[in-house]
């Protein structure tokens, strides 16, 4: 079988677009539909090219479909998931923790210990060492001193930060004892500052904020200082401000993207929702107070980004190949064009 120049123009592209159009899998999809266009263009008689072409587009079709399905499916990265899971169980532990403290004590621990002049001293993270199994952390505080005093100094480095504390996306903690997790404080949040609240206080628990992700908060985990309201009412990852934010992005779809970036928050019922950006600010600051009425839903709609590149790979591919499989044989043309002798 001999090739003319346009054929293999026309192999190169469809190799080309199918890189285009799937990435490395497109290696595979390329050799099966060469090979498939091989075998029909291989006919001796007409009949039998127009039965090749015929189930050699049915098939083409089908392996496309089953290609593009098999893509769209593919979960994200075990990495990206393992660590929002990671991080959602950080959260949920320092919920039930909050929630032993209330058992012991009648109440959540207030979200800072203030000292004469109403200056915040201590933190709620510090509060809650003894309900996270670090007693012997606990009892080295100094709380005559403050976060930051002599004594207390010792045992701020990273080294000493409670595990539960740090969210494994957030690489500002890696190496630091800068803490992934904050509360909101507000009057009407679940940590109205220096006062302690009680869970008698939640009008809808499950609907109520706890705790929030902060991606390089900047933060010391014992330092007494958390998000005020304003911060966490500028959204979800808010851009070059301060607020509630994380390293989570996984992205779903292939020819249509969605972008699937958001936090983990911990409600006072111990459960941990992810929130995705976009999500509305108004909501947000219903689920942050505790006398707020209950949300209906807190899901929202994640708005698909056409991948043109892909699209219009696949495009490009169903086209070029269509023209290999129906263009005519060098030598069938030859013996079209040839004048009759006889």
């Amino acid at each position: 079988m001999r090739f003319s120049l346009q054929t293999l123009l026309l192999a190169f592209l469809v190799i080309w677009s199918a890189l285009a159009a799937f990435g490395i899998r497109g290696i595979f999809v390329a050799s099966v539909l060469l090979g498939i266009a091989a075998y029909v263009r291989s006919a001796q008689t007409p009949k039998e090219a127009i039965e090749r072409l015929v189930m050699s587009i049915l098939i083409a079709v089908l392996l496309l479909c089953c290609i593009t399905s098999w893509i769209a499916t593919v979960p994200p990265a075990p990495r990206v998931c393992s660590r929002r899971a990671e991080c959602n169980n950080n959260l949920k532990q320092l919920a039930v923790a909050l929630h032993n403290y209330h058992d012991h004590y009648g109440c959540f621990p207030p979200a800072y210990v203030a000292d004469e002049e109403g200056k915040p001293r201590h933190s709620w993270r510090v509060l809650l060492l003894p309900f996270l199994q670090e007693g012997a952390l606990y009892d080295q505080y100094d709380f005559s001193q403050p976060w930051n005093g002599p004594n207390n100094r010792r045992l701020a480095g990273g080294a000493t930060m409670p595990l539960l504390y740090r969210c494994l996306s957030d690489r500002s903690g890696e190496s630091s004892a800068t803490t992934s997790y904050v509360a909101v404080v507000g009057s009407d949040t679940a940590w109205p500052g220096e006062r302690p609240r009680r869970l008698s206080e939640f009008r809808h628990p499950s609907n109520t904020i706890l705790l929030v992700e902060v991606k390089n908060s900047g933060i010391h985990w014992m330092e007494p200082r958390d998000l005020t309201v304003l911060e966490a009412l500028r959204g979800i990852n808010p851009r070059g401000k301060r607020g509630i934010s994380s390293a989570h992005v996984f992205q779903r779809g292939y020819f249509v993207s969605r972008r699937y970036a958001g936090v983990n928050v911990a409600f006072a019922d111990c459960s941990v929702r992810y929130l995705l950006e976009g999500f509305p600010p108004e909501m947000l600051g219903r689920l942050l107070s505790v006398a707020g009425e209950a949300a209906a839903d807190i899901d929202v709609p994640v708005p698909g980004r056409p991948r043109w590149d892909r699209i219009m790979g696949l495009s490009v591919l169903v086209v070029s190949y269509l023209v290999l499989l129906m263009r005519p044989r060098p030598e069938r043309r030859r013996r079209r064009t040839e004048p009759d002798h006889a």
